[in-house]
Formats: structure tokens, C-alpha cells, sequence
């Protein structure tokens, strides 16, 4: 919930900062026609950090939006992985066949699994 409400803010922001560049093109547009020199250097500065935003707000976006679906893609091999288990003991129960030495594989899988995920939440 929280990472949504991040991205949220995030797509507000780039919103803002569109706003802001038009902003800024017509302070520049208005100086040039008024010949004013420090007004279209001000303008023009404003207007390159207002896209250095833009784009560094982007890449955050990005960046949340690529680590939420990974997330999502973990947690889902996770409650694969433990379906596995579950199916696994209960063939254990059925056969005589060596199935503890299965059952232990899958437990390793899940683990790393999990730490994958704790990894990404790190993130």
C-alpha cells in the first residue's frame, strides 16, 4: 500500500513539474519578446532543472514500479513453492518413497525465495 501511494505521488509530482515547465517557457517566451537578458537566463535555468527533476523523478518511478512487480513475482513463487510442500508431504503420507530428502529441497527453495523477497523490500 505504502509503494502505491509512493508511485502516486511520484506520477503527482511529474504532473506538477510539466505544469511548472510551461511555466517557465512562457516566462522565457515573454523575456526574449521584452529583451530582457537576466529574465531569459533565469527562465531557461529554471526550466533545465525542472527537467533534471522530471527525469530523476521518473527513474524513481520506474524504478518503483520494476521492484513492486518483482516483489509481487516472489511473493507469488513463494506461495507456489508452499503449495509444492503441502502437495509433497501429502504423497509422503501415501508412499513409502524417500520423500523427506524432497521436502527438504523445497524448504531450501522457499527460504531462498524469502530472502529474495526480504531483499527486495530492502530496496
Amino acid at each position: 500500500m505504502v509503494v502505491k501511494r509512493s508511485m502516486k505521488e511520484l506520477e503527482k509530482r511529474i504532473a506538477k513539474l510539466k505544469e511548472q515547465e510551461q511555466v517557465y517557457i512562457n516566462a522565457a517566451r515573454v523575456a526574449i519578446r521584452e529583451e530582457l537578458p537576466d529574465q531569459i537566463k533565469l527562465a531557461t535555468e529554471a526550466l533545465k532543472m525542472t527537467r533534471s527533476e522530471e527525469k530523476r523523478t521518473y527513474k524513481m518511478l520506474l524504478n518503483a514500479q520494476i521492484i513492486s512487480q518483482m516483489k509481487d513475482m516472489t511473493a507469488m513463487t513463494n506461495e507456489f513453492l508452499g503449495a509444492i510442500q503441502v502437495i509433497s508431504k501429502d504423497i509422503a503420507n501415501t508412499t513409502t518413497a524417500d520423500m523427506s530428502k524432497l521436502t527438504s529441497e523445497l524448504r531450501m527453495a522457499m527460504d531462498k525465495v524469502s530472502e529474495q523477497t526480504e531483499n527486495l523490500g530492502e530496496m
